[in-house]
């Protein structure tokens, strides 16, 4: 009809007020209507809007967490909040290089930590073959402890274990998210959690043997990658670190092989990590993931079967698969 049901009224930082068509104050929307402030959801019992990635309190004029993509700081963030193509609804926004080149100028030798930018993800599915070896290998390890020397009974064992590994960062994430990654290569901290039961059983007239047995295993990965800013650049008006980026760029971009490339750029565009006393850094960043689980049944006859259950976290992402014979 045209007519208004209801108004809304809010404070500088968006508390609202409900009012009637007439004026008259309401404890809540009539209309039921929780789009308020901005075009976000209200919360009446909690008193709370929803922003998507974290709650915010109209009365304090705060966020209740941190912003999950962490501290961005720069010349300017006009860019971040006017450029339809740095929208971020959902508080997730994954860095590009132009992002590290920022943080590295600006930033003063914080640490990076890559759940945190929105890079974790694509670097565990860079390096999905060797998550997947790690895994295989754990499970694989703990079906080793399946035997019957002690005779019959019942038998568990949990144990760990620790390695570390030189992960090539180029490979890690070079290539996979506009050009953005860690340098040089990256110390990974490798911790298998191991489990494994089984049970020895004499039936009848047969031999001692392994009538049922489970194994599987857990894997947390821990990357560290300390190293001197590349891009802090010399003493000037910021054209440095800015030239060399788009020229590194441009050879991804361009060059079907470029390595060549990107070390002409280096050498043409020099910045104080070439006299190595530029700001010290770490890349960080930790994921865990789980392996198959083995199972097997042996009963007192003939019958013996046996399966590998993938999970939906093996690695990550991946399908539920079932073999048996």
């Amino acid at each position: 009809s045209g007519n208004v049901s209801e108004r809304y009224a809010y404070t500088a930082y968006g508390q609202p007020t409900f009012l009637n068509a007439s004026g008259i104050v309401q404890t809540s929307s009539a209309a039921n209507n929780r789009y308020t402030y901005t075009g976000r959801e209200w919360d009446t019992t909690l008193g709370l809007h929803h922003f998507r990635a974290r709650w915010m309190s109209g009365l304090t004029g705060r966020f209740l967490t941190r912003d999950p993509i962490g501290y961005v700081d720069g010349p300017s963030l006009n860019g971040s909040y006017l450029s339809l193509q740095k929208t971020d609804a959902f508080g997730t926004y994954v860095w590009t290089w132009r992002d590290w080149y920022r943080h590295y100028r600006y930033a003063f030798g914080s640490p990076v930590d890559l759940s945190q930018t929105g890079l974790m993800p694509a670097f565990q599915q860079r390096h999905l073959d060797k998550v997947r070896s790690h895994a295989d290998s754990a499970l694989q390890t703990a079906m080793s402890r399946f035997n019957c020397s002690r005779g019959p009974g019942v038998y568990s064992e949990k144990w760990t274990d620790s390695s570390e590994e030189l992960w090539d960062s180029y490979d890690g994430i070079w290539d996979t998210i506009s050009y953005l990654m860690p340098l040089g290569t990256s110390t990974m901290t490798i911790t298998k959690n191991y489990n494994a039961f089984w049970v020895c059983r004499k039936c009848c007239d047969e031999p001692l043997r392994i009538t049922f047995a489970s194994a599987s295993a857990s894997l947390d990965f821990s990357l560290f990658d300390a190293f001197t800013a590349p891009y802090d650049e010399l003493p000037d008006d910021g054209t440095v670190a800015a030239n060399l980026g788009n020229c590194v760029d441009s050879c991804q971009r361009t060059e079907v092989n470029p390595t060549k490339c990107i070390d002409d750029c280096w050498q043409k565009y020099k910045t104080r990590d070439d006299r190595r006393d530029g700001t010290p850094f770490a890349i960080t960043g930790n994921f865990s993931v789980s392996s198959p689980r083995y199972v097997l049944y042996h009963d007192c006859g003939s019958v013996k079967r046996s399966w590998t259950t993938y999970s939906a976290g093996y690695p990550y992402y991946g399908p539920r698969v079932v073999e048996g014979n």
